[in-house]
């Protein structure tokens, strides 16, 4: 099954993509608004609900992408 390709909806300032899918967790980039990112399908079952995993790495809060 081929990841599903999510868009970035946030505001101006940008998405934080974390090193893991917490709050807390290291910064590792900075995604701006229309940006396209694709899910590790692979992660998606242990991930947190409200959490995304990225396949090229990281997570992003589900709530500003769709």
């Amino acid at each position: 099954m081929s990841a599903k390709k999510w868009y970035v909806v946030t505001s101006k300032t940008g998405l934080n993509l974390r090193e893991s899918p917490s709050l807390e967790a290291k910064i590792l980039s900075v995604l701006k608004f229309d940006d396209r990112i694709e899910a590790d399908n692979s992660k998606l079952e242990e991930t947190p609900e409200d959490w995304l995993p990225v396949k090229d790495g990281g997570y992003v809060m589900r709530e500003f992408v769709k």
